[in-house]
């Protein structure tokens, strides 16, 4: 049997799966979800493995609450991302948001301030995407118990991350080269 692979689905794909609470997709060749993934009006959940090139606006699924990217081939955060409000658990991971939280050429943050939007997070995990840092306001995130940096090369963590998030019970930074690890004792 030879491999099959999906390079695209038709814009109206998800329009038949209506009832779809949680998803997996690893598919190497498809490259973008399409626009109707934002009708699942019951989807809590996804893990998307894949080269993803476009990500659709998905701010009608109010009651999404966890969503992982693994190997999507960011370059930069996901803003649309932003919009889910009723996120618990982000996972981004070994993807290539390189860079700081200072604009980049394409004028989007790596990891940009307006994370503190997402109020409703318990748990980050942005493993393995050679961030340099993250922002301070990624302390506003007050329900966060969970925040996975391993594998990136940050140099320092805010202050305000060790002193600000009382709910934090896991931090993960390992694997961090020049991080100095000095400021979380």
């Amino acid at each position: 049997m030879s491999n099959c692979h999906v390079n695209s689905l038709p814009d109206n794909y998800y329009d038949n799966f209506l009832n779809i609470t949680d998803f997996d997709i690893q598919e190497p060749g498809l490259t973008q979800l399409p626009s109707s993934i934002a009708h699942l009006s019951l989807l809590t959940g996804a893990t998307l493995a894949f080269p993803l090139r476009f990500f659709p606006s998905l701010h009608p699924l109010v009651q999404m609450y966890w969503l992982s990217f693994i190997g999507t081939h960011f370059t930069t955060f996901p803003l649309n991302v932003l919009k889910l409000v009723s996120l618990s658990h982000l996972d981004i991971i070994g993807n290539n948001i390189t860079g700081s939280t200072k604009r980049s050429s394409a004028g989007a943050f790596s990891v940009p301030p307006s994370i503190a939007d997402l109020q409703s997070l318990t748990e980050l995990d942005l493993t393995d995407n050679g961030l340099t840092a993250i922002p301070s306001e990624i302390s506003q995130l007050c329900n966060l118990t969970r925040l996975d940096l391993r594998n990136n090369n940050l140099v320092r963590l805010p202050a305000s991350v060790i002193t600000s998030m009382p709910h934090l019970s896991i931090l993960l930074v390992t694997d961090n080269p020049a991080l100095d690890c000095s400021e979380l004792r």
